[in-house]
């Protein structure tokens, strides 16, 4: 069911103390890079091409493209799902597909965009950190770049499967705490290898080492917020549980090559696939719950369906006047207990039957007249309402008493036909309600009679 904004709001603190922590951070974090700039003494530019590295920068964009192209299928489905459904029920089923698929798409052309760039132009901006444990290692403008995009949009998309019925500006203004930290700790995990100074140095590392447990900390909060039991909430925690999981793996890797523990060539074969393979775990996540989440609705759907027809047929069967359905060829398909007690006619004698040969010879016609009247009404495209169609008509239907004479007594019923109608399917059926006349003709027939005779009388006199 889709939440309204207000309510949702009044869940979920506007900016939980997570939230506030990573605000804080971030200012603080910017005066601390904009303090170091400002120090100056920054390690020289390298100059020389690693071999190993464009190549690995090739077959990650062959890779990147290739996943890619799987996304935009998922987004082509996307597309196909709106198309399909009326805008209303878009929103019912909470069809927010479209927008991750974008979203990880961004992601993507911002990692093919940055691999190309270190494949073409020989690894592109290049530093050395001359302080690194270990010996000096190369630092590459590009993938901190990257990463200061593709990091906040890996959260903001996490944070979707949470907020994604909330407007862009609730939606925005929860997770930008947590995606400014993301993209300032991307920098200064940069800058902390440029600078020589000591105090620099060691106080951005450990900015960038806050910073990334901070936001792994709001993604949880976000998840304890945001708890509902059947909401697919396992594979919502997983999505984030992946999220924290990789920043950690990634944080580990960035340590122990400060550190020394690790090659330089190790360190970068692994920024370089993991940069390629991360959002592909993520996006297969994404994909089952929001496939899970649109079946659930329909299911939910279905089952309201299926109860209102349940109810309309319990209205028309209990219903205290006549009331039977036709199908388009005018054969009855439906005949409530009222009828079955006037006419002493169940539904298993007269299904399948065409109603102007069950009526009395005498109203055949006006019958047939009334159902083809009928069964020529328009449809209003636009919303499905009959324009026309309904037909007041009178007929007499035999029971299965006898009268005086020995013959059938008749049932004089007064009907309105109303037409049936689905807006994919246009008239579908005829239901006929109305009401039976019986005393008031009969009552009718002997005023009429009682008037003849007196006319008579008069004449004789």
């Amino acid at each position: 069911m889709v939440t309204s904004g207000a309510s949702k709001i009044s869940k979920t603190a506007w900016l939980p103390a997570s939230a506030v922590a990573c605000l804080i951070y971030s200012a603080i974090a910017s005066i601390l890079v904009i303090s170091t700039v400002c120090a100056g003494q920054f390690a020289p530019r390298e100059q020389t091409q690693d071999p190993d590295e464009v190549w690995h920068a090739r077959t990650a964009l062959l890779l990147i493209c290739s996943a890619c192209l799987s996304e935009i299928c998922l987004l082509s489905v996307s597309c196909g799902d709106h198309q399909q459904v009326e805008a209303s029920l878009s929103l019912e089923l909470q069809l927010h597909g479209f927008g991750d698929s974008l979203l990880t798409i961004g992601q993507y052309i911002v990692k093919a965009t940055t691999a190309f760039y270190m494949y073409t132009c020989a690894g592109g901006v290049m530093h050395t950190d001359a302080q690194a444990f270990g010996g000096e290692r190369r630092v590459y403008l590009a993938r901190y770049a990257q990463w200061s995009v593709a990091v906040p949009l890996f959260i903001l998309i996490g944070n979707r499967c949470f907020l994604n019925t909330e407007p862009v500006r609730v939606l925005l203004g929860r997770c930008g705490p947590a995606m400014s930290a993301s993209f300032l700790f991307c920098w200064t995990a940069w800058l902390m290898q440029l600078t020589p100074m000591f105090f620099f140095r060691w106080a951005l590392f450990a900015a960038a080492m806050i910073g990334s447990i901070l936001v792994v900390v709001d993604q949880f909060v976000l998840v304890a917020e945001q708890y509902q039991e059947g909401s697919q909430i396992a594979l919502k925690i997983s999505v984030v549980t992946y999220q924290a999981a990789s920043m950690f793996v990634y944080g580990a890797v960035y340590t122990l090559g400060r550190f020394g523990m690790i090659s330089s060539h190790c360190e970068q074969i692994f920024f370089a696939y993991g940069d390629s393979s991360i959002c592909i775990i993520q996006g297969a996540l994404l994909s089952a719950i929001r496939h899970k989440e649109t079946l659930q609705h329909m299911q939910r759907l279905f089952a309201e369906a299926r109860m209102a027809k349940d109810d309309l047929d319990n209205v028309i069967r209990r219903a205290c006047v006549p009331v039977f359905q036709l199908d388009l060829q005018g054969r009855i398909t439906v005949w409530n207990a009222s009828l079955e007690a006037l006419t002493g006619l169940s539904i298993d004698d007269v299904r399948g039957q065409r109603l102007v040969d069950l009526v009395s010879a005498d109203f055949a016609d006006s019958v047939k007249g009334a159902i083809a009247n009928a069964l020529v009404s328009t449809v209003d495209p636009a919303d499905g309402e009959v324009v026309k169609g309904a037909n007041h008509v009178e007929m007499m239907i035999p029971t299965t008493t006898k009268g005086k004479s020995g013959a059938a007594s008749l049932r004089h019923l007064c009907m309105n036909l109303v037409v049936q109608s689905r807006q994919d399917l246009g008239i579908t059926g005829i239901v006929g309600i109305g009401n039976d006349i019986s005393e008031l003709a009969e009552m009718k027939s002997m005023q009429l009679k009682k008037s003849a005779l007196m006319a008579m009388l008069s004449h004789e006199i």
